[in-house]
Order: C-alpha cells, then structure tokens, then sequence
C-alpha cells in the first residue's frame, strides 16, 4: 500500500465528513430551536455515519505514520 493511496482515501473521507456537516446543518435549521425539539432520527442517522468515517480517517493516518517509520528505520540501516 502506498502513501497517495492512503491520501487519496483520506480525502475522500474529508470530503464525506464535510456533506455530513452540511446535512447535519440542513437538518439543524429545518429543526428550528434545538432546545425545543427532540433529537430527529435523519440527525442521528448523519451523526452516527460519521463514526466509520472518523475510524477510517485514524487508520489511514496510522498507516501513513507506520510507512513513515519503516522508511526513517530503513535509512538508518542503509547510513
């Protein structure tokens, strides 16, 4: 697996996350004063499609880490 793709895939989640910001904010406002309405279920369904994508967001950025790693690891040998 290579670094682009890992980028590439983060991206991609970036941009999911930034429509669910917007659907989230669509539905807020549709909803009117928040204190006074319950909590609807197309709020909590954008809400809880954000966890995957935040998991899949660290993993990414934790392979990149790990890549990063073996590849300062392997110049050491080299040197």
């Amino acid at each position: 697996m290579e670094i682009n793709s890992n980028i590439g895939s983060m991206l991609a989640t970036q941009q999911e996350l930034a429509q669910n910001a917007v659907n989230i904010s669509k539905i807020a406002s549709a909803l009117g004063d928040p204190a006074l309405q319950e909590v609807s279920s197309s709020l909590l369904q954008e809400i809880t499609e954000q966890i995957p994508l935040q998991i899949s967001y660290e993993a990414n950025a934790g392979v990149i880490s790990t890549q990063n790693a073996v590849q300062d690891i392997l110049l050491n040998i080299k040197a």
